[in-house]
């Protein structure tokens, strides 16, 4: 509602208070990555220490705890690299909304006139969808009623089946015979 007032100060505000959120989350990322990569170099280098004064299958058992804790530091890494592309895909919707705004207090200020004429073009195309929609509806319930009416009057007709009506006098004279 400010922008359409087109107050430049809050949109700087806006942008500041954002980038300052981004620059926060970034950080917060950053910072716990550090803290979990150094725990893992950490585990790491203890257990190659112990790898060297073991046994042979303490020493398997300790490469494999290694190989294990290098695949984290992988996923890790991968984590912080879809973190970085978020911050970044933010940072372009952010940019997006900002020229949108811009666009929108910019019109407000010199009257408006090509963004009133697109929204009135969209709103008209918009309600003609939609009437056409009601009337594709209306003519499908139509079919329905008709289709429907069709059906009940097919099933209140008795259908006479000759086949079956010869079966049925067939049936009737064995019967006869059977009891005669």
């Amino acid at each position: 509602q400010d922008y359409a007032r087109g107050k430049p100060q809050d949109d700087d505000e806006l942008g500041n208070a954002v980038r300052e959120v981004l620059t926060e989350e970034v950080h917060r990322f950053q910072a716990s990555f550090r803290k979990q990569l150094r725990g893992l170099e950490v585990a790491v280098s203890g257990n190659a220490a112990r790898g060297a004064s073991l046994g042979g299958v303490r020493r398997f058992a300790a490469m494999r705890d290694v190989q294990v804790l290098q695949r984290q530091v992988l996923q890790i890494e991968n984590q912080r690299r879809r973190r970085s592309m978020e911050v970044g895909e933010l940072r372009k919707a952010l940019r997006d909304v900002r020229n949108v705004l811009t666009d929108k207090a910019a019109e407000a200020g010199s009257g408006g006139a090509p963004g009133n004429v697109a929204a009135a073009q969209l709103l008209a195309e918009i309600r003609e969808e939609r009437e056409r929609w009601r009337t594709e509806k209306r003519l499908l319930e139509q079919q329905i009623s008709g289709l429907e009416a069709d059906l009940e009057s097919r099933r209140a007709t008795p259908t006479v089946d000759p086949e079956k009506e010869k079966l049925r006098r067939m049936v009737k004279q064995l019967q006869m015979s059977i009891d005669s």
